[in-house]
């Protein structure tokens, strides 16, 4: 079996290939622009026409008050009645397929205007549709982090009860720097308490701590 190798061709070169055709149809049969004399600029009036044809020329007749005469130094077919001829092959147009034409044009117009509007509106599509991607990744991330943020928040409330629940562990003398520091600053420096006066607050505690040592009031040793 052959293979079809056949390529169709091209949007540019489809819409390349109408207007050259539309601009071979104009020429063709537009109305017909008469040029001037070439010999005395003057204007060519039609002589003759047919099949082949319509030929132009300066006759050198004249229409004025007087009637119908010729230029002066002018007479019927002279030289320059015959060196002025002017041939116009097109037959002077045609009016039926000149307005099958402007239909074309008209039509080609709109099919360009209707492709632009498709062309923005599968752009506006591709955008939304972009746009939509990622607000559905967004919603996966911020799912995903909640998810992680609830399972955290879990393990840090059973953390909690297991804490809350076990004997406090008993607070040896030799333990009141630790204590102090892993306990007291901290709630000092949350409070704005200066180092000066973290300094009494320590001599203080230490002293109280001492005194509830030595009184037995607690299971230091």
């Amino acid at each position: 079996m052959t293979k079809n190798t056949f390529d169709p061709p091209s949007r540019d070169a489809m819409d390349k290939g109408i207007e050259a055709l539309i601009a071979r149809l104009n020429e063709r049969y537009g109305p017909t622009e008469v040029p001037k004399c070439r010999l005395c600029a003057g204007q060519l009036s039609l002589q003759r026409s047919g099949r082949e044809g319509n030929v132009w020329a300066c006759s050198g007749q004249i229409d004025d008050e007087h009637g119908w005469h010729y230029a002066p130094g002018r007479d019927i077919a002279d030289t320059h009645y015959q060196e002025s001829q002017w041939y116009d092959y097109s037959g002077g147009g045609d009016s039926d397929v000149m307005e099958l034409i402007a239909e074309l044009e008209q039509a080609q117009k709109d099919r360009e205007n209707w492709r632009m509007s498709f062309d923005n509106e599968r752009l506006r599509a591709d955008k939304l549709a972009s746009e939509q991607a990622k607000t559905y990744e967004r919603i996966a991330y911020l799912e995903k982090t909640l998810r992680s943020t609830e399972e955290t928040l879990i393990a840090a409330g059973d953390q909690i009860s297991e804490l809350e629940a076990a004997p406090p562990a008993p607070i040896v003398a030799e333990n009141f720097d630790a204590w102090f520091r892993m306990v007291m600053r901290p709630a000092m420096e949350f409070s704005g308490i200066k180092d000066a006066e973290q300094k009494m607050v320590y001599s203080s505690t230490q002293l109280a701590w001492n005194a509830a040592v030595l009184n037995g009031g607690s299971d230091a040793k």
